[in-house]
């Protein structure tokens, strides 16, 4: 099977976007854990403000 050079750079334009994409994706969950481990920490802070 014969693939022309244009169709192999956008296979690999969109493959390279695919990555970033998850690259993306992998920042916004870690920032959601960050965010709802803070906003935990700082719940049980004002429930224990003596701790």
């Amino acid at each position: 099977m014969q693939i022309s050079s244009e169709e192999a750079s956008i296979g690999s334009v969109l493959s390279e976007i695919n990555s970033r994409n998850q690259i993306v994706i992998k920042f916004q969950e870690l920032s959601i854990c960050s965010w709802r481990k803070g906003s935990l920490i700082s719940a049980e802070e004002l429930a224990n403000p003596n701790s």
